[in-house]
């Protein structure tokens, strides 16, 4: 699970440009004996036939990652930025970026400037404000270019940019790994990692495996998967907040989400996770969040499917440099196989 979340993280895959993660799922699914493609909306999509096809499962895990939009080009090249989905330039700090540029990634820096000055440097008046948070609108990206030299690399307004993958490199500590981006790189790494024990043995029903395209910026690959793929029920892959104010506790043990700031979700199919989890021996938690979403809550919202739930692995430090327990993806992924291997039995039995 390390490795593969080594290679994940590797792949970029800011909102809305996710082609190294594509190419890196692909060599993944491609191998296996199931059909994949990718839909108008840039989810990438695995069926795995199963024995019958009137009750199919839909598992969703996004593939995209929080990152920065360029804004504009100022006359001396340093590049004003925006955000991509929930990123806070007080979770990045200052240090390297990678902007994905039309011909290539370009190295840049980000910056917050000199501390030594006076009232005429703008981040003067952030430190007299006491050290407020950093906003995107107090930092810029360098790359040490020219506005015309960026421009000839392919780097305009609406390129995207994200941590750079000398720092994605993930460390590991113990049992638990710690790297940016494993919101989504730890529920694709499941994902991926559940399609290949899928096809060893046809589940009861077909399985439609969505890698989700644009999470992070309202959720718009999710829902349109739900609506044009087949069944009625929808189950997300994510993380969980380890929040004290939860209730969740970093860990193994998996997480039953049970509400979210957009919908509820299936009581009786969590009782079911919550009863398989007993018997193959896995502790879980159960949660309801606020501040928080995922693909099939937002699906539920829009009527685009009828029945959700949301399975997670707890995660410190989301959206930042995000820290989870090794055996929680795993557990995670043997509890969705057991959840497969009974559907849609196991919802007639709640």
């Amino acid at each position: 699970m390390f490795d593969l979340i080594a290679e994940l993280t590797a792949a970029h895959s800011p909102v809305g440009n996710e082609r190294e993660i594509d190419a890196v799922i692909r060599t993944r699914l491609d191998p296996l004996p199931c059909d994949v493609w990718q839909d108008s909306a840039n989810n990438l999509i695995a069926k795995v036939p199963g024995a019958a096809s009137d009750c199919p499962l839909i598992l969703d895990a996004h593939k995209d990652e929080l990152g920065l939009i360029v804004k504009r080009i100022e006359d001396d090249g340093k590049m004003r930025v925006a955000s991509l989905g929930g990123a806070y330039a007080w979770k990045y700090g200052e240090g390297p970026m990678d902007i994905l540029a039309d011909n290539g990634t370009v190295p840049a820096l980000l910056c917050f400037g000199a501390m030594h000055v006076t009232e005429e440097s703008p981040i003067h008046a952030m430190r007299q404000e006491g050290g407020r948070a950093l906003k995107w609108s107090d930092c810029y990206l360098d790359a040490k270019l020219s506005k015309t030299e960026l421009a000839a690399r392919g780097v305009h307004p609406g390129s995207k940019a994200v941590v750079s993958r000398a720092r994605k490199q993930p460390v590991r500590i113990g049992d638990f790994v710690g790297t940016y981006a494993l919101d989504d790189k730890g529920a694709v790494a499941v994902l991926l990692t559940l399609a290949a024990l899928l096809v060893d043995e046809p589940p009861p029903q077909d399985i439609y495996l969505v890698f989700a395209s644009t999470e992070e910026n309202a959720g718009g690959g999710g829902p349109f998967a739900a609506r044009t793929l087949p069944g009625e029920t929808y189950v997300a892959l994510e993380i969980a907040p380890v929040a004290a104010e939860y209730g969740t506790v970093a860990g193994p043990a998996p997480v039953l989400v049970y509400k979210d700031a957009h919908n509820v979700y299936d009581e009786r199919m969590l009782r079911r996770f919550a009863v398989l989890a007993q018997e193959v021996g896995i502790n879980v938690q159960h949660a309801a969040l606020d501040s928080y979403g995922t693909n099939a809550s937002l699906a539920r919202k829009v009527a685009a499917i009828g029945r959700i739930a949301a399975v997670a692995f707890p995660c410190e430090n989301t959206h930042g440099f995000e820290v989870v327990h090794l055996d929680a993806l795993t557990n995670l992924t043997t509890l969705l196989l057991a959840f497969v291997r009974r559907w849609p039995a196991i919802l007639r039995d709640a």
